[in-house]
């Protein structure tokens, strides 16, 4: 299912890699949530077999429910309008369906507009990682290892039994439904990209050099979505006893951009990172990310937030860490 708001730059591109799978899947039904560009003149020209919805814009939440209520399948794939699935997405996805998990995700592949790879493949699922483990990290964290959107297959029956149309519709699939999935049931994470996701300047995840503001905001959006969780769907906050490392690192970027102390905030952090179940190389950079932060030198500061938050500029980063990590550990 695709969901579109004023992509027609990108969305037949995404039609049509669901349209051409090595095994194709049982519908294809695109969800316009009251785009305002060109998208409605793109879409008039899909193939006759794709179903068209077109509904007035009411948040990307409210629009893959309506394509819920469409499906006649039993399990269901959202990709946003933006991204590409890869050829082989539902042939390699259906022998992992087969156990009736709630979820199956798989990486994306991270590529720029003109589908040129950046590099960067995410995310990186820890070994051995199931359902038990991620609720542990949504302890510890505050989320498991989880990728966007495009990464996720959810079982139609799970999703209807939710009461999803009490969450906010304007946020996300992969906001509250997704978080809450390992609480529900067996997660399956397949290790390998099985779509593509675009980076451009319009992601909405994409603050590349964040503001103080900025991180506040997605700190009360995280802590909302929690409390959504626990209101409407019953599932309690898993970390309601200390702060998340979610919490804890956007606290650590917003005293580092505003000359506060840091360290308090660095240790709290590499102490959440080394007891969640994020893969030893990602802990290991992650906790040399936030120690750097404790020299008082604003420049340094700045740059370092703009690495983590920027999607190339954190996969240069992070791929030179974990390169001299393996050497290391192989030396």
């Amino acid at each position: 299912m695709v969901i579109n708001h004023d992509y027609g730059d990108y969305v037949l591109d995404a039609v049509r890699s669901l349209t051409q799978q090595s095994v194709p899947f049982a519908e294809v039904v695109v969800v316009d949530d009251g785009s305002t560009d060109h998208s409605l003149a793109v879409l008039q020209t899909l193939p006759r077999e794709v179903r068209l919805l077109r509904k007035a814009n009411g948040g990307q939440l409210s629009a893959a429910l309506t394509a819920l209520a469409e499906v006649g399948a039993d399990y269901v794939y959202f990709l946003d309008a933006d991204d590409r699935a890869l050829p082989d997405l539902v042939a390699r996805v259906t022998p992992d369906l087969a156990g009736r998990p709630v979820k199956a995700q798989f990486q994306l592949q991270g590529v720029a507009a003109d589908l040129t790879p950046t590099g960067s493949v995410f995310p990186t699922f820890p070994s051995g990682y199931d359902s038990a483990r991620m609720r542990e990290d949504n302890a510890r964290l505050g989320f498991y290892v989880c990728p966007p959107t495009s990464g996720n297959v959810y079982r139609c029956d799970v999703l209807r039994g939710m009461p999803l149309r009490e969450l906010d519709q304007w946020d996300f699939v992969d906001g509250v439904p997704a978080m809450v999935q390992p609480e529900l049931g067996a997660v399956v994470s397949i290790p390998e990209p099985l779509a593509q996701y675009r980076v451009h300047d319009r992601n909405h995840s994409s603050w590349a050099r964040p503001t103080v503001g900025q991180l506040e905001e997605e700190t009360a959006r995280f802590s909302h979505r929690w409390k959504e969780a626990d209101a409407v769907l019953g599932i309690d906050v898993p970390f309601s006893a200390h702060a998340p490392a979610f919490v804890v690192e956007r606290r650590l970027m917003t005293a580092a951009l505003s000359g506060q102390p840091v360290s308090g905030h660095a240790i709290a952090l590499v102490r959440r990172l080394w007891s969640s179940h994020l893969p030893f190389l990602h802990k290991v950079a992650l906790s040399a990310w936030a120690v750097g932060f404790v020299p008082p030198v604003a420049s340094w500061r700045r740059t370092s937030v703009d690495r983590r938050r920027s999607p190339s500029g954190r996969s240069r980063a992070m791929r030179t860490a974990i390169r001299l990590l393996r050497g290391f550990r192989s030396g």
